[in-house]
């Protein structure tokens, strides 16, 4: 814990707490219709087989699927899709089943949230005295947390935060804020912070 290492409560009266979360976690928990199951559909990917990608991006087997569904849309578990070949027979697919992921992401959803509720994390008060500290740039958790959570003020401190404006518009109100550099000029060689070198 680097940041128990720079601030001990001791000294600066502040608790810290570990957290398990990832961005695939947070991707499904996150899916609240069909046009998020689209969206998360719609992410890059290259080539792979049917099977792994719902596998990876839902947390879905093929057999799961009604077997009528696959026979309509053509494919079996030897299926490879590309995205950017039969990409609307794909999301044609995603709508069809769509209620299967959603249902599974709710109770996954239902879960978590209960996981943070046990961490002391849920409530009205809490969200205005804690932080998210983060070793990245992104900020993709404080912005995940604030997604689930339906608020719009969880503080966010970072290694480094970048100059991305569409990034910043993102969290309105809430504080962002880098230890090194806050705003990096990461594409500009002569202003950007060393370690964006490694």
């Amino acid at each position: 814990h680097a940041f128990d290492q720079l601030y001990p409560e001791s000294v600066s009266g502040i608790k810290t707490k570990y957290l398990y979360c990832s961005r695939r976690a947070f991707k499904y928990a996150l899916l609240r219709n069909e046009h998020d199951v689209i969206g998360l559909s719609d992410l890059w990917f290259s080539v792979t087989s049917l099977k792994n990608f719902l596998k990876v991006r839902f947390n879905l087997e093929l057999a799961e699927i009604p077997a009528k569904t696959m026979k309509k849309f053509g494919y079996t578990e030897h299926t490879v899709i590309h995205r950017m070949s039969g990409r609307d027979k794909l999301f044609g697919f995603m709508r069809e089943i769509a209620p299967i992921i959603l249902k599974k992401a709710a109770l996954s959803r239902e879960v978590y949230l209960d996981y943070l509720k046990s961490e002391g994390f849920c409530d009205d008060e809490t969200y205005r005295s804690i932080a998210i500290v983060d070793i990245g740039y992104g900020a993709s958790m404080q912005l995940n947390f604030m997604k689930l959570l339906g608020i719009d003020n969880l503080a966010g401190f970072y290694l480094v935060t970048r100059n991305i404006h569409a990034t910043r518009q993102r969290f309105n109100a809430a504080i962002l804020e880098g230890y090194l550099v806050d705003m990096d000029e990461y594409s500009c060689p002569t202003l950007a912070h060393p370690i964006n070198a490694y």
